[in-house]
């Protein structure tokens, strides 16, 4: 209340114009300075101590906010010297709350600044983002020495907030290079400052550097998704790498490289939206689904480590595959194909090939998930309808092989009559295979009756 109170007073001020723009920033660099001075009077009386942070925090926070006024109001100061200011108060507030002992203090530095600093900034703007940064920064010292969880919190909020308003407002008044560099500060800071508090903050809260570390690329996943082509697939793709990156290095905290891993899958899935359209993304997404299963398929004999990460890839190949295979199912491969092959002439001797492709690619990313699940082991027996469901998929795309090479090699009657023929003669093939093979998962060779029922079934239709 006390703070709300000064910046209103600054506010009629201005509205009412009382003082001119000199007055104004020395009466409040002034009234900061007096309030910090009480502050470190009050606290040394019996029962100061509420009055103490009060004050200080009033103090702390008023002088912030009158460096911004002199950068972004007045333009006394150039912007990076309004934030050098910044930085020094903020950290000197911090550092009051570091001596003292009171992480309730400097949570009410950080975010009494951070909440009156749109007043002066704008809500959606980059200058904001830099502020808000700085006083994470000016934070980052201080959480890490005392372990104070909240604070950290604190600071990593607002920022990420910031560059979420900044990212989304592109979408309406466009981009600049500095909403760019804003965004992707972000999550430089927010992961740099989460890496740090786990490595060196035994005492901090467990959850507390993945929660930070999961908010930190927000504010530029957002952003991509309002650039150009391939601007936004390259800053995708970037942290795609880094997020990559962490998932494999060996020295960061087992947590936060399962955030990393799942950072760098989503991703990897927007960089792959943002890339390529129409058929092309239906490959792409089924040809990474297909690669992640087989690495994972390889990493699942690699030890207790390799395979905690192929259980990961193995859960991101399923996503791919899922979107992907629902792209074949409302586009290349409709489902009326089952019933007669007339939709597959439709898109001409390219729309044959286009389908033939994807229903190979489907065909090798459900087959090789499946049995990369088999390997690692750890759906145990009773995942028969996971089973069912992955032969299924296989199967499915058998059906637009067959019939694709059939009305590619003669796209008249012949193709007509040996497409449909050939393909519950497959499906009663492969499970007879796979039994011949003697597959030992049970729950993969009592999943191979569907076929031969579905084959029944198209066969009395």
């Amino acid at each position: 209340m006390t703070l709300l109170g000064v910046v209103l007073l600054m506010v009629l001020a201005v509205q009412r114009g009382w003082l001119g723009p000199v007055p104004r920033v020395i009466a409040g660099a002034v009234l900061g300075v007096v309030m910090i001075g009480l502050a470190v009077r009050v606290h040394r009386l019996d029962g100061g101590r509420t009055g103490a942070l009060a004050l200080m925090a009033t103090g702390a926070a008023a002088l912030y906010l009158g460096g911004i006024a002199a950068s972004v109001l007045y333009e006394f100061l150039p912007v990076p010297a309004g934030l050098a200011v910044g930085l020094v108060v903020a950290a000197g507030g911090l550092a009051f709350a570091d001596r003292w002992r009171e992480q309730l203090l400097a949570i009410m530095v950080v975010a009494g600044a951070a909440l009156f600093a749109p007043a002066l900034t704008g809500l959606t703007t980059p200058l904001l983002v830099a502020f808000v940064l700085v006083l994470q920064i000016a934070a980052a010292p201080v959480q890490l020495r005392r372990c104070w969880s909240g604070l950290a919190i604190t600071g990593a909020v607002p920022a990420v907030v910031a560059g979420l308003l900044c990212a989304g407002w592109a979408a309406f008044d466009g981009y600049t290079t500095t909403t760019v560099l804003a965004a992707v500060a972000v999550p430089v800071i927010g992961a740099t400052i989460a890496l740090l508090s786990a490595a060196l903050d035994a005492k901090l809260a467990r959850g507390v550097p993945p929660v930070m570390l999961a908010m930190s690329p927000a504010p530029a996943l957002l952003l991509a998704t309002q650039l150009s082509r391939w601007p936004g697939t390259a800053l995708a793709l970037a942290i795609t790498v880094v997020a990559a990156g962490l998932w494999l290095a060996r020295a960061v905290r087992p947590d936060l490289r399962a955030v990393a891993g799942v950072i760098a899958a989503v991703a990897g899935f927007e960089a792959t939206v943002l890339a390529f359209e129409g058929f092309s993304l239906t490959i792409a997404l089924l040809a990474q689904a297909t690669v992640l299963a087989v690495v994972a398929w390889r990493l699942a004999a690699g030890g207790h480590t390799a395979g905690r990460h192929a259980v990961g890839l193995l859960v991101t190949a399923a996503c791919f595959l899922l979107v992907g295979g629902l792209q074949v199912l409302a586009r290349e491969v409709p489902p009326e194909v089952l019933l007669r092959a007339g939709p597959f002439l439709d898109g001409g001797r390219t729309g044959l090939v286009v389908a033939l492709g994807v229903s190979l690619l489907l065909m090798a990313a459900a087959a090789a998930w499946t049995f990369a699940v088999n390997r690692i082991g750890r759906l145990g027996t009773d995942a028969g309808p996971l089973w069912t469901l992955a032969i299924g998929v296989v199967l499915y795309g058998e059906v637009g092989a067959i019939l694709g090479t059939a009305l590619l090699i003669h796209p008249t009657g012949g193709g007509f009559l040996a497409g449909p023929a050939a393909v519950p003669v497959s499906w009663t093939v492969v499970p007879l295979i796979l039994l011949a093979r003697g597959v030992r998962s049970g729950a993969l060779r009592a999943s191979g009756l569907g076929p031969v029922a579905a084959d029944l079934g198209q066969t009395v239709a």
